[in-house]
């Protein structure tokens, strides 16, 4: 609601009432395993409230597993055509592990990790990177042809987080495979809409859009409806 007030050019606290305009966007994180028996208190009924509250997107915790994710998804998607809400984008994350204390950092932070997915990590000829960087294009190609299946309207993005420094050379690999993956599915958030809402978190100019589509002209590329 704080962002609503700030973009219309209202103050929301003390006696100052109007301010300049903002352009806030803001988002929530979503848990997949964070379910509950209780309908009102379950995932998909808090991440309803947090879009009634002016919530525009969910990042997922980082996604070591598809099982959590594909239910929340569609668990998500029904109650939003329940209650008459356009569900927000689910953006998905991951993470490369390119050591053992990687993979604990992430189990500490609360991911899950099945016990089999951590011996495929953390074992075999290739590096550890490369290997969560292959275990990571499966989990998301189950989730794709999940949604797929289940016939879900839910956009969907990606969002890749190095966790570590010495990540990040392999998480820009991981970019690059997962947006194969992606790119092989027609239906997820368009790729100008998610440009705009990346470089405005950034706090960079929206208009940059073109120069990452790779067009000359300055002007913004509208966005699907």
């Amino acid at each position: 609601l704080i962002t609503q007030y700030l973009n219309h050019g209202r103050w929301p606290y003390g006696n100052r009432r109007t301010v300049q305009p903002t352009n806030l966007t803001l988002g929530g994180i979503t848990i997949p395993t964070r379910r509950r028996p209780d309908p009102h208190l379950d995932e998909p009924a808090r991440m309803i409230q947090k879009i009634r509250n002016g919530i525009a997107f969910f990042t997922t915790q980082v996604l070591y597993e598809a099982e959590s994710i594909c239910r929340l998804l569609r668990d998500y998607t029904h109650t939003c055509a329940a209650e008459g809400i356009e569900p927000a984008p689910v953006y998905l994350s991951f993470a490369p592990v390119s050591a053992p204390s990687d993979v604990k950092f992430l189990k500490w932070l609360g991911v899950e990790i099945p016990d089999e997915v951590e011996h495929e990590l953390l074992t075999g000829w290739l590096g550890t990177g490369m290997r969560s960087v292959r275990v990571s294009e499966r989990i998301l190609e189950t989730i794709l042809q999940f949604v797929e299946q289940e016939k879900l309207t839910v956009p969907l993005g990606l969002n890749v987080e190095h966790v570590t420094s010495r990540n990040f050379e392999i998480a820009g690999e991981m970019i690059d495979r997962l947006a194969g993956v992606m790119n092989r599915h027609a239906w997820f958030v368009d790729s100008t809409e998610t440009a705009e809402m990346a470089l405005q978190l950034a706090g960079l100019d929206p208009d940059m859009v073109d120069e990452i589509n790779g067009k000359s002209s300055p002007s913004k590329a509208p966005s699907k409806k």
